[in-house]
């Protein structure tokens, strides 16, 4: 059990950014690239300085023959999406920041490491072994007699190296192990860093997983105050684009367009926004599907997906109002995945229905389905066919 285990998680590991920038075929390209630009000395560019540092240095190597026929800006655009660098537009930046992922910067340790490892055990990594051992016996012991013993006996070396440095004056540490330690702590500072983006971009695909459920659920708490506060926000002629920190990039969809280019503006519109909340539906968690619906037939079912500005990839427009409920207009209607292979199989869903004589069932049949973001199998052999017949009328 222990080797699948292992083996699971070392296939987890191979799917990752960390195996896949070891693993790449311009790998130590890269490695070496990364190293030199956000590891050596400084650990987080400035998007222009990156850039302009990362041209020299592709200019550079391909002088001595490497292939690297991309632009800077198309390797760094690359290493975003692979999951080697990340981005961040810091409150008051003029631009973008770039820095290495939790991955990407332990790759590289992992590199150096094996380029120059270690040739004895140091004093000071010794000595902190052995006071973490020291410190684990301390805080494990029960015995109130040996904790009051261990408590007494270092009252007397503070004391003996009191009377030390009033008879002998202080002494320090020699050059060369004063030298050694400070290697030591920023080895540890360099992993505590390498901790901290990880405990960061953890959050960041937090944020991201909580904005992208926000408008796809219907039970979704938080996207009706976060529609009301777009809709104060973002108002004006230029829409979205003028009130964005990072505007939109055809180029890199994924990792643009975010951001808040006033944010005193969007804390007045989210006190508004709040506010309206409280007073139309009495909570600011209300649910999305409780207020956008779906409705067709004598169907009245909770809705899902919201405006195209806000990059919902489930464009609808909930554009006709009854007291604090709003109805879909228009929007996605008919949705069909089909799969081309030997045999052809296809899931549709019509959303309003496949009739439109009044009382007929399949006015809205099919709203259920859109309302539960599910499809249904298209029946297109005349057995399937014949297996769901509803009714037959020869003439």
């Amino acid at each position: 059990m222990k080797t699948l285990s292992l083996l699971a998680a070392l296939r987890t590991l191979r799917g990752g950014p960390l195996w896949d920038l070891l693993a790449a075929d311009k790998g130590p390209a890269y490695v070496a690239m990364l190293h030199t630009l956000l590891m050596d000395q400084e650990k987080v560019l400035l998007s222009s300085v990156l850039h302009e540092r990362l041209d020299r240095e592709l200019d550079l190597l391909r002088a001595h023959g490497h292939d690297l026929p991309q632009t800077a800006q198309a390797y760094v655009a690359d290493w975003l999406a692979r999951g080697w660098l990340t981005r961040r537009f810091p409150p008051g930046a003029a631009e973008e920041e770039f820095g290495l992922t939790a991955e990407a910067s332990t790759a590289l340790r992992f590199i150096t490491g094996v380029l120059k490892p270690r040739a004895k055990a140091t004093e000071s990594r010794l000595a902190t072994v052995i006071e973490q051992l020291l410190r684990l016996a301390e805080e494990t012991d029960a015995n109130p007699k040996s904790r009051m013993e261990t408590l007494h006996e270092e009252r007397d070396r503070i004391d003996r190296e009191l009377e030390s440095i009033q008879r002998d004056g202080v002494k320090t540490l020699p050059d060369d192990r004063a030298v050694e330690r400070a290697r030591e702590i920023i080895a540890l500072t360099d992993e505590l860093g390498a901790d901290f983006r990880k405990v960061r971009e953890q959050f960041d695909k937090l944020n991201r997983e909580l904005r992208k459920s926000l408008m796809e659920n219907e039970g979704s708490r938080g996207a009706v105050l976060f529609q009301l506060f777009a809709d104060r926000y973002f108002a004006g002629p230029n829409g979205y684009s003028s009130r964005l920190r990072v505007k939109y990039n055809p180029v890199d969809p994924t990792g643009s367009a975010y951001g808040l280019a006033d944010p005193v503006s969007a804390l007045k519109a989210l006190s508004v926004a709040a506010e309206e909340c409280r007073k139309l539906y009495g909570s600011l968690d209300v649910k999305w599907g409780d207020v956008h619906r779906f409705a067709s037939g004598k169907a009245d079912l909770p809705g899902n997906g919201g405006a195209g500005n806000s990059g919902v990839f489930r464009t609808i427009a909930y554009t006709r109002r009854e007291g604090n409920r709003y109805y879909a207009a228009q929007g996605d209607t008919f949705v069909c995945a089909i799969e081309f292979a030997g045999t052809q199989r296809a899931q549709c869903s019509v959303s309003y229905g496949n009739a439109s004589q009044p009382g007929s069932p399949h006015m809205e049949d099919q709203l259920p389905l859109m309302s539960a973001k599910k499809l249904h199998p298209v029946w297109r052999e005349k057995k399937e066919v014949l297996a769901h017949l509803e009714n037959r009328k020869q003439f």
